[in-house]
């Protein structure tokens, strides 16, 4: 303050001093779990210390270097000795990896948004990432591109079907083990309809743990539009469950007619009425014609019947009347 710093300068000094902080905390605090292992017993136990040598890694706050120790194991498992790097385990990450998850979204999501030349300058803080990074990095991204090589004969329906899956997390870290992904089918409807069991024609999926809904929205868009002449399509139709993420469709597809599927649609009455053919039925009416009222007072019939389970049974309403327009 003792110079007359300008606005600017002050601001710049601070963002400088900032950045350098959080970049020397993320430093201490992996190179106190590295050291907490490496002294642990259960690490004496099973490991020899092999070297402990600098990791680079280029994440959200900055590039980073740190200290990492590499181990051996004391037993040989199919007569190979095991070399284990204990902190990319604890924090999921692939030990070739140069940028961290959190490094990778961002860059993503600001080279779609802003273009691969303003994300390669401003999604890193003092760090510029090459835009032949950002390319690979979009090619290799976990969800499919489309294959123009044969465009389709336009059908006069498409379907568009989106849920979530469960993805089975490889990492020894404590927690949860799982990671919620969107996934996005698009589809013509069934081959054939006299079949018992239905299959699908012309099916594409696309998924991805990295990129925001809106953008699957309009790589599925962008799929459609590729592959397929739209104007010539009478409807589309969207069947999910109505979670939160899917409802960014109208975003890419305004004039989609949006459903409840049938899965979730069944399950939820299943569960209120047990799956008692009469009284399911007549809640199917209810619905279908809008009479709440009617539909209320069926469960409400229910919750005395099974008082232990009448709080998950108005959840099962409630989800069921908030999605009645489209049921």
């Amino acid at each position: 303050m003792d110079n007359n710093l300008f606005l600017h300068e002050l601001e710049h000094n601070i963002s400088t001093s900032t950045n350098s902080l959080n970049l020397d905390i993320l430093k201490e605090i992996l190179e106190y779990l590295d050291l907490e292992y490496k002294h642990s017993k259960q690490r004496k136990e099973l490991y020899y210390v092999q070297q402990t040598r600098p990791r680079t890694l280029i994440t959200s706050l900055g590039l980073i270097t740190f200290n990492k120790t590499y181990y051996k194991s004391k037993t040989k498992t199919n007569g190979k000795y095991h070399y284990y790097s204990y902190l990319e385990d604890y924090l999921g990450i692939d030990k070739w990896a140069k940028l961290s998850l959190s490094c990778e979204t961002n860059l993503i999501n600001n080279a779609l948004d802003n273009g691969y030349s303003w994300a390669s300058k401003n999604t890193i803080p003092n760090y510029i990432i090459s835009r032949q990074t950002i390319s690979t990095k979009i090619k290799n991204i976990n969800y499919n591109y489309i294959d123009t090589s044969q465009k389709r004969q336009t059908p006069k329906f498409l379907y568009i079907e989106a849920d979530e899956v469960h993805a089975n997390l490889q990492s020894r870290k404590k927690g949860n083990k799982n990671k919620i992904v969107p996934v996005i089918l698009t589809h013509e409807g069934h081959k054939e309809d006299f079949v018992k069991k239905k299959e699908l024609k012309n099916t594409h999926y696309i998924a991805s743990s990295i990129l925001k809904t809106d953008k699957l929205w309009e790589e599925t868009y962008r799929y459609l539009d590729t592959v397929y002449d739209l104007n010539k399509v009478d409807k589309i139709f969207l069947s999910s469950d109505g979670g939160t993420w899917i409802k960014g469709y109208d975003i890419a597809f305004p004039n989609i007619i949006f459903v409840l599927d049938k899965f979730h649609y069944r399950k939820a009455l299943n569960y209120i009425f047990k799956r008692e053919p009469t009284i399911t039925e007549i809640a199917d009416s209810y619905l279908r014609n809008r009479m709440v009222d009617e539909f209320k007072i069926l469960v409400k019939s229910q919750c005395q019947l099974y008082p232990d389970q009448k709080k998950k049974m108005i959840e099962k309403q409630k989800y069921l009347i908030n999605h009645i327009v489209v049921i």
